[in-house]
């Protein structure tokens, strides 16, 4: 520290600065100042230690969590494949095109239709049924529906 200054020894006593062949010494109050001074910096020091390891170990989370993501990503994709290929399989005929404007955007939809004549929201589970539906995405054509229960007769059975 610059502001720490030094003496040397004389006979007369101390004599501020340095001499070459003379001891030096220091005020205790410098050395003090010196010291807490030192500490100080050793202590920020440790603090930005910590600060580095802690956005370490942030980076660390978010490449496990995006892993993470990335592999239940993967499964949703795969089932929905399984599930396309299902339905694919069910149809009756293979539809690659709409058969009213030739468009080859298509697209399956779902959707939850009523088997009885009660007023919706008083009906039970029994009373309703799900169809798959194959529509054009140009002119929104209906080119071929399944039941589910087609689809779940190719599901694979798994035990508990």
């Amino acid at each position: 520290m610059s502001e720490v200054k030094r003496y040397h020894v004389t006979d007369s006593g101390l004599v501020e600065g340095q001499a070459l062949g003379r001891i030096s010494v220091v005020l205790a109050s410098d050395y003090d100042a010196a010291v807490t001074h030192i500490r100080d910096l050793e202590l920020l020091a440790g603090q930005e230690m910590k600060s580095t390891e802690l956005a370490t170990n942030a980076g660390l989370r978010v490449c496990l969590e995006r892993d993470a993501l990335q592999a239940l990503l993967t499964a949703a994709d795969e089932r929905a494949d399984v599930l396309e290929g299902l339905l694919l399989a069910a149809m009756p005929s293979k539809v690659c095109k709409c058969r009213e404007c030739g468009g080859t955007s298509l697209t399956w939809y779902s959707h939850i239709k009523s088997n009885s004549a009660v007023a919706e929201g008083r009906l039970r589970t029994n009373e309703m049924s799900c169809v798959f539906f194959l529509g054009c995405d140009d002119c929104s054509e209906t080119l071929a529906w399944v039941d589910a229960d087609q689809i779940a007769a190719y599901l694979p059975i798994s035990k508990p």
